[in-house]
């Protein structure tokens, strides 16, 4: 899926048009990622170091890393389209293009004491031996991750079958949930020292409604009013519900090495 064809089907969902749009969504998406990184080491006592991105993609967060302190910030990815593109838009040689079964050789490897995973561990087929290559990894003490959570938008889209997936796509392998999460932290000598819960379970609602009630062959103008003006405006208080009790879409963890 991800090196059919160099990647080109796969990278046609993340390639930007041009380079204003890579940055906007650099901006936009993974500087709040890598801001939370920075301040989470921060707090650990840590300042700002090399960081290893695996399953880099386009190098939005390699770009954004190195706009909040990681100067020297790298990406590893098995994409040639994707790495090529990364690097036309960074410049150098920041993304590493590599084949998949070298994975867990290169992150053994690395020389950085940071290691990132953007929502890369419910892509591969062995999670647990990409974690059990970065608990090996000498010179690895933190380990920055973010995985898609098993929440109420599992429900939505169960629900909703004629709604393009968001959450229950082909693409995801494995699907996450607190408990899995501390055990496999405990299976693989890592405790975590900072966490961000949110979603967009609310927001996977409101869509999943508008659509169907545009499908539908009854006049629901009125009832799609009602939910615009009504259910949108309550949506992100809702979703802080959710966020809150650890019931949402993703998280963002750094694990530090016990």
């Amino acid at each position: 899926m991800y090196t059919d064809d160099s990647g080109k089907k796969y990278a046609e969902t993340y390639l930007a048009a041009d380079r204003e749009e890579y940055l906007r969504r650099v901006e936009e998406i993974y500087v709040p990622k890598a801001q939370f990184l920075r301040d989470a080491l921060l707090e650990a006592g840590e300042k700002p170091s090399r960081l290893v991105d695996f399953g880099a993609g386009a190098g939005h967060f390699v770009s954004a890393a190195r706009s909040t302190g990681f100067a020297d910030a790298i990406g590893y990815e098995p994409s040639i389209t994707m790495v090529d593109f990364g690097n036309s838009m960074i410049g150098g040689k920041s993304l590493i293009q590599h084949e998949l079964k070298d994975l867990e050789q290169i992150i053994e490897k690395t020389q950085a004491q940071v290691a990132s995973l953007i929502f890369v561990l419910e892509h591969v087929q062995s999670p647990r031996s990409v974690l059990r290559a970065l608990g090996r990894a000498k010179n690895v003490e933190y380990v920055y991750f973010s995985v898609p959570l098993f929440s109420p938008t599992v429900l939505f889209e169960s629900v909703f079958p004629d709604v393009m997936p968001r959450h229950l796509i082909a693409g995801h392998t494995h699907m996450y949930t607190e408990q899995s999460i501390r055990h496999l932290c405990d299976e693989f000598g890592f405790r975590s020292v900072g966490e961000w819960w949110f979603g967009l379970d609310i927001g996977d609602l409101y869509r999943s409604l508008w659509v169907s009630l545009g499908k539908s062959t009854t006049p629901n103008a009125p009832l799609r009013q009602y939910l615009t003006k009504e259910f949108l405006p309550l949506v992100d208080r809702m979703q802080s519900v959710l966020d809150q009790a650890h019931q949402c879409t993703e998280i963002h963890m750094l694990l530090r090495r016990k």
